[in-house]
């Protein structure tokens, strides 16, 4: 029904019902894109993750070393790394969050 509460005309019924086909498709597939996006940015959040206790590792090698600076640098690496995994990690869920509406 229209505002004035008359019927659509057939051809204004059709482009409306193919309307919402297109909305609701483009819904889905908008769905299923962040599903994906949540996905690859939880693995790489994993992969941060490692790379910080990589990271962490080889500090602790140079700081054995008596290499100092360069343990700092790698603390400072892991440290970004961490970071980047939590910012990883929230996006992902922002993606899931929005893919279950």
């Amino acid at each position: 029904m229209q505002a004035d509460g008359r019927r659509p005309t057939p051809i204004a019924a059709k482009a409306l019902e193919r309307a919402r086909s297109d909305t609701r498709r483009a819904m889905t597939t908008a769905r299923v894109s962040a599903q994906r996006l949540s996905q690859v940015l939880s693995r790489t959040a994993e992969a941060f993750e490692k790379s910080a206790a990589l990271a962490e590792q080889h500090a602790q090698r140079r700081a054995q070393a008596g290499r100092s600076s360069e343990a700092d640098a790698e603390r400072r690496a892991a440290e970004r790394a961490r970071q980047a995994a939590e910012r990883a990690r929230l996006r992902a869920a922002e993606a899931s969050d929005w893919a279950l509406r």
